[in-house]
C-alpha cells in the first residue's frame, strides 16, 4: 500500500509541478501581449507620444 501511495505521490507532484509552470508562462505570455500591443499603440504615426513629450 506505501508504495502505491508513494508511485502516486510521485505521479501527482510534477503533474501539479507542470500545471503550475504552464499557468505561470500563460499568464506572462498574455502580459507580453499586452505589452505588444501598448507598445504598437506608440509606434502608430498620428498616436498621441505623450511618452516621449515627457
Amino acid at each position: 500500500m506505501i508504495v502505491i501511495f508513494l508511485v502516486v505521490l510521485l505521479a501527482t507532484i510534477p503533474h501539479m509541478m507542470l500545471i503550475t509552470i504552464f499557468k505561470a508562462c500563460n499568464i506572462s505570455a498574455q502580459y507580453r501581449v499586452k505589452i505588444d500591443l501598448g507598445n504598437e499603440e506608440y509606434r502608430k504615426p498620428g498616436a498621441t507620444n505623450s511618452l516621449h513629450e515627457a
